[in-house]
C-alpha cells in the first residue's frame, strides 16, 4: 500500500465542512493525524492513535477508513468497539462522516446515495460475524467486546455454537469443532473463524 501526502487528503476530506466545526479549530490537526495515521498503516500494516477525549479521534480514524477504501476498493475494514452504544455510534459517525465530510462521491467510499460504500453491519456475537465475512462480504463488519464472549462450559451450548458457526462456514465437518473439552472447543473455533 502506498502512502498519502496532506494534500491529497484535502482534495478527498474536508475535515471543517461548516463554519461551526471550523470554530472547534481541529481541521488541521485531524487531515494531519490522518495522513500520519494512514501512512503508518501503510508502512507497518498497523497503526495506533491516541489523544484526549473530544480532540477527533474518531474521524481521524473514519479518514484513514475513507482514504484507504478509496486507494483500495477491495479492502474489508472490522471496528471493534467497547460496548454497544459506541459500536453503534461508530456506524452513525461513518455515515456521518461519508455524506458530510468526504467530498467526492467516488463509488470506492461514498456512493451517489451519498453513504457509505459499503454497508455497515453491527454483529452481536462471533458466529454473525463469521456469518457476515462469509456471506455479506461486501460490508464493514462492527463488533463490540461482548461479542467476543463465547459462553462454553455446557456441552449443549457448544453443540449450538458449532451449529451456528457450520451454518456460516459450511465446509466445517464436526470434527473441526471438537466439543467434548471446552478449551479445545475454543481453539478450533478460533481457528476456524481465523
Amino acid at each position: 500500500m502506498r502512502t498519502v501526502n496532506v494534500d491529497l487528503a484535502e482534495t478527498l476530506i474536508d475535515f471543517a465542512p461548516t463554519e461551526t466545526v471550523r470554530a472547534f479549530g481541529f481541521r488541521e490537526s485531524q487531515l494531519q493525524g490522518t495522513v500520519a495515521a494512514f501512512n503508518m498503516l501503510a508502512r507497518n500494516r498497523v497503526a495506533y492513535l491516541a489523544d484526549e477525549v473530544g480532540m477527533g479521534k474518531t474521524y481521524v480514524a473514519l479518514g484513514v477508513l475513507g482514504l484507504l477504501r478509496h486507494l483500495q476498493p477491495e479492502s474489508r475494514v472490522m471496528v471493534i468497539a467497547p460496548r454497544e452504544n459506541i459500536q453503534l455510534k461508530w456506524i452513525k459517525e461513518l455515515q456521518n462522516f461519508t455524506r458530510v465530510n468526504w467530498r467526492h462521491i467516488d463509488n470506492r467510499f461514498k456512493s451517489i446515495q451519498q453513504g457509505p460504500v459499503r454497508e455497515p453491519l453491527p454483529c452481536r456475537s462471533l458466529g454473525e460475524m463469521a456469518r457476515a465475512a462469509q456471506v455479506l462480504d461486501d460490508s464493514d463488519i462492527f463488533l463490540r467486546m461482548t461479542s467476543f464472549s463465547l459462553a462454553v462450559s455446557d456441552p449443549d451450548t457448544r453443540k449450538r455454537h458449532r451449529q451456528q458457526l457450520r451454518q456460516a462456514i459450511p465446509w466445517l465437518g464436526r470434527r473441526d469443532l471438537p466439543v467434548g473439552d471446552p478449551d479445545r472447543f475454543l481453539e478450533a473455533y478460533a481457528k476456524a473463524l481465523n
